[in-house]
């Protein structure tokens, strides 16, 4: 089978150079013919066992991570720091304006953040666990390029705003539910003490008195 190969014309004079009677063909063929050799050499020899060792020094011997972090794990503890941390006006405040960023979840997360700055303290947020786990990133951009450290940092923000969110969003719904919860109890409790309020008494001078009918 003849198939075309294109080579460099700066290969090409180099070898020429070097050796003005080489066959370049017959390099090619010599060239492919090791490879296949070596590449068939490889996939025989390398047994399963070898490959256990090599990974196993590659993995230890590297200078990043090789197991991503579990942003999820961390949105939610630093979610729950948020919500215990946060004073109650500022929390009516992320509520107030809950409406307005529901429909994008990044808006929504930073607009809680803003409101919990003034009482955060110690809580953490994504920016300070990217920051913790920028290794991780770093190890995306030798394997992948700039592209895959940023496609990395984009995937791992989506995971821990939807996670923080889903947290915060179901304290929001049981503190609604609570909230209309005792609204009723007190409503019921007002009309209970309504209904069991005595009936008004007729002031005695109000009574009518023989002799004392208007004429």
């Amino acid at each position: 089978m003849r198939i075309g190969i294109n080579v460099p014309d700066k290969a090409i004079r180099l070898i020429k150079k070097l050796d003005p009677e080489a066959n370049i063909s017959q390099i090619c063929r010599e060239a492919l013919n090791s490879y296949t050799t070596a590449l068939e050499r490889a996939r025989t020899e390398i047994t399963n066992e070898d490959m256990d060792d090599i990974i196993e020094h590659l993995e230890h011997s590297a200078p990043y991570p090789q197991i991503e972090p579990d942003w999820a794990d961390y949105a939610w503890q630093d979610a729950q720091d948020w919500i215990r941390t946060i004073t109650p006006r500022d929390w009516h405040y992320f509520l107030y304006g809950y409406d307005r960023h529901k429909d994008n979840s990044r808006e929504l997360y930073l607009h809680a953040q803003f409101y919990g700055i003034r009482s955060r303290g110690e809580v953490k947020n994504f920016t300070d666990r990217s920051m913790e786990n920028e290794d991780w990133f770093w190890r995306e951009a030798v394997i992948g390029g700039n592209s895959a450290r940023q496609k990395a940092f984009e995937k791992a923000e989506n995971d821990y705003i939807g996670t923080w969110l889903a947290y915060v969003n179901e304290v929001r719904r049981k503190c609604l539910q609570h909230r209309g919860e005792k609204n009723m109890e007190v409503l019921a409790d007002r009309q209970n003490a309504w209904l069991s309020r005595p009936e008004p008494e007729l002031p005695f001078q109000l009574h009518d008195r023989p002799g004392t009918e208007r004429k």
